[in-house]
């Protein structure tokens, strides 16, 4: 290992590593929450249990951020909307609706919020593997798995890689990131036998990647790439029915392990500090949207009420919804994304190369079709619309045609407002976009640039680049 690098990842444990007065106050909050729901629940159920689960049971937490997982262990006779209701009435009872914040995964959870942490309390089962009844169940034998496995070495790695995945936006498994779960990053430090070694696996690494931490799953007829329909598998050890990298976008497969590459041609602190280094300036960001090189707009909406996952989930399909809308009107977005407060806000944003297109081609039936050839040409002969042709290209008839939707503005109000784009959607949906507004170039960067969550979004749209791409070619 260079001195530089061991330099730059001694630097940033001192800065991710939670000290010990950090750590005093830490665990006097949670043993404080747990003593407190303990008393709670136990006057519902004694055979109830509340634990501490998660990256702070396992010491593998960051100062950088500080959430705590406190399980309730229901028995088994309690239906899954029981444990939601009880536990949610319950924490809401003791802490007061101000300082709770309702959450759903699978059932609903709640986070209660302090001055200096989030305390997540969840419910889950007490059972025994494999007999799993919802997927929280797995966390506490999670928990068990790393306890017992990991040394000094092992815990700062999980934090090293932690915050760095944090610094390039690939960590969290919720959907709306597609990244690398907690767990996941614990995974891979003790497969490698550390966050270095994982960096270098990863910097070099090629697809399928099939990772087996225990070792123990049987090979059967088909490779755990078809089981799961991955190339990226991580076997959980608890269940080698799951793999633990199942929420990995490839992109942020891909972002990792360059970033890997980056990393270690220039080690620096910036991966460890979650701040986006050099951020070009309002002059810059100005400069790429007044020359006209490229066009960004973005569509503003008011969130509607969904559950996280759910909610990501539906802005990513409705993206994917436009694009496709886009390229049948032959318009090219280079790049799109969101941003949203999840309360207030919804920005959908575009890059094009250009928005206005003032006429397209239209394929016509093959040369020697000769009956539905002349139906075409008759067609279009004579047409108004008709700009060019019809003409022989190769073996097919040809048009070129007026277009009705001529900007990339025109094509997005007739689309979003359209009965067809929102027909299935759900009526929260449809609901917010009843009331839409469009945003193009220097007005959308004005809007942009207010926030500094947006600006960051917006930012790394418009660039197309992330922070770390020129440290590969560092000298």
């Amino acid at each position: 290992m260079s001195e530089v690098l061991s330099s730059v990842m001694e630097q940033a444990l001192k800065l991710i590593k939670p000290d010990e007065d950090l750590r005093e106050k830490v665990n006097q909050t949670v043993e404080k929450v747990i003593k407190n729901l303990k008393e709670v629940f136990w006057k519902i159920d004694q055979r109830i249990e509340v634990e501490l689960e998660g990256s702070i049971a396992k010491d593998t937490w960051t100062s950088k951020d500080i959430d705590a997982d406190i399980f309730i262990l229901f028995p088994k006779d309690y239906s899954k909307n029981e444990i939601g209701k009880i536990t949610i009435s319950s924490v809401i009872s003791k802490y007061g609706k101000e300082r709770c914040l309702l959450r759903y995964a699978e059932h609903p959870y709640v986070t209660i919020n302090f001055d200096f942490m989030d305390v997540d309390v969840v419910p889950c089962y007490k059972v025994e593997p494999p007999n799993w009844l919802s997927a929280t169940d797995r966390s506490v034998y999670h928990t068990k798995f790393v306890k017992s496995k990991f040394n000094d070495k092992l815990k700062d790695s999980a934090r090293l890689l932690k915050v760095f995945l944090k610094s390039i936006g690939a960590y969290g498994a919720e959907i709306k990131v597609g990244g690398f779960s907690g767990f996941l990053c614990e995974l891979l430090v003790y497969n490698y036998g550390g966050f270095l070694e994982t960096v270098k696996a990863f910097s070099e690494i090629k697809l399928p990647l099939i990772i087996d931490p225990t070792k123990k799953v049987v090979q059967l007829n088909k490779t755990p790439t078809d089981v799961f329909n991955s190339e990226f598998v991580v076997i959980d050890p608890i269940d080698p029915e799951r793999n633990v990298a199942a929420a990995v976008t490839k992109e942020n497969f891909w972002k990792f392990s360059w970033a890997c590459r980056s990393f270690l041609r220039r080690p620096s602190l910036s991966y460890f500090q979650l701040e986006v280094p050099q951020e070009p300036s309002l002059e810059a960001i100005t400069d790429v949207v007044s020359s006209g090189a490229l066009k960004v707009y973005g569509i503003l909406v008011k969130p509607w009420k969904a559950p996280p996952d759910v909610f990501w989930g539906q802005i990513k399909r409705i993206l994917k919804r436009i694009e496709n809308k886009a390229r049948q009107n032959n318009f090219n977005i280079i790049k799109s994304d969101a941003w949203s407060d999840e309360s207030e806000e919804l920005l959908f944003l575009f890059v094009l190369e250009s928005d206005k297109i003032e006429a397209k081609e239209q394929l016509g039936p093959k040369t020697y079709d000769y009956e539905n050839a002349e139906k075409f040409i008759k067609k279009h002969l004579n047409d108004k619309d008709t700009l060019f042709g019809p003409f022989i290209k190769d073996e097919r008839w040809y048009v070129l045609k007026k277009r009705s939707l001529t900007t990339f503005s025109d094509m997005l109000n007739s689309i979003v407002s359209s009965d067809e784009f929102l027909s299935s959607l759900p009526q929260e949906v449809i609901s917010s976009f009843k009331s839409f507004k469009i945003l193009k170039n220097t007005a959308l960067v004005n809007y942009a640039i207010s926030s500094e969550d947006r600006k960051k979004v917006f930012v790394r749209l418009l660039f197309g680049r992330e922070w770390w791409i020129k440290n590969l070619f560092y000298d």
